[in-house]
Order: structure tokens, then sequence, then C-alpha cells
């Protein structure tokens, strides 16, 4: 248990940005915070990955600070809040997912068609590059250079 004092130090410290203060901070409150979301009825997996989400937004947010309480009582409190906005967030991405179904269909298939049209690519150019050179040439001036076969033909200086 932390004296007022030593609360006060922590407190400056953190809205200062003193890393090593906010590094303290972490160590020492992070197995209490984490516990806590667990008591919540979050799984352990999701408990830390809001709380790590919560030291990252208490860090971006510490020039902010009024704590009147000690500092674990503070954490605790914004946690809660922490957690009830991540749920409110979480539900509203959701009913915008079942509401917009189908544009996100489009979407996954236009990253599915890209992926798929970037790796028929590479393997394009490994089936290119066991080519014959003049045969790789002349590839290469039309699939990618777009050149028509009488451009081929004057650049190659041979008949069509």
């Amino acid at each position: 248990m932390h004296s007022n004092l030593e609360d006060k130090i922590l407190i400056q410290g953190l809205v200062e940005g003193n890393s090593k203060i906010f590094d303290y901070i972490f160590l020492h409150y992070y197995s209490v915070l984490v516990a806590y979301v667990i008591k919540q009825g979050i799984d352990n997996a999701a408990a830390e990955d809001i709380v790590q989400d919560f030291f990252i937004k208490l860090w971006e947010k510490r020039a902010n600070f009024k704590i009147e309480s000690n500092v674990k009582v503070y954490l605790l409190v914004a946690l809660k809040h922490h957690i009830l906005n991540t749920i409110k967030e979480r539900q509203i991405r959701l009913k915008y997912q079942e509401a917009s179904g189908q544009a996100l269909i489009e979407e996954d298939d236009y990253t599915w068609v890209k992926i798929v049209s970037e790796d028929l690519s590479v393997r394009m150019r490994e089936v290119v590059d066991t080519f014959p050179p003049r045969l790789k040439n002349i590839y290469i001036l039309s699939r990618e250079r777009h050149l028509s076969v009488k451009e081929i033909a004057e650049k190659l200086a041979v008949s069509e």
C-alpha cells in the first residue's frame, strides 16, 4: 500500500511523462487490474488485452490527469470506465457489421481477389524467369510493357 506522498510522486511523474514511473505503475498494478477484469466475467486473454489497451490510453492521456484519490483506486475506477467503453465500442461495431453485412462480403471478396491476383503475379514471374532469354524479353515487352506485335518486332529488329 502506498502512502499519499508516494501516490503524489507517482501521479506527478506519470503526468510529466516519466517512463520509469509508468513502468513501475504498470508492473505494480498490472496483475491486480487483470484480476479485476477477470472478476467482471471476461476471459484471461481478453482481460490482458483490455488492461494493456488501458495502459496505452493511460500513457497517451497522462497530461490530463486530475487524480484526487490514491493511484490504485483511480486505476480501478478508470479501468471500469475503459471496460464499459470497450464493450460499447464492440457492440456498435457488431451492430454496424450486421447492418452492412453485404458491404463486408463485397469487401472480403475484393480482398480475396487482390490476394489471389498478387499470388498469381508472383507465380507468373517465376515461370517467366524460366523462359529462354529471347522469349522472356518478348513476353515482358508484350505483357508488362503492353507493346504491340509490330512495336516488339521493330524493337527487336525482326519481322512480325
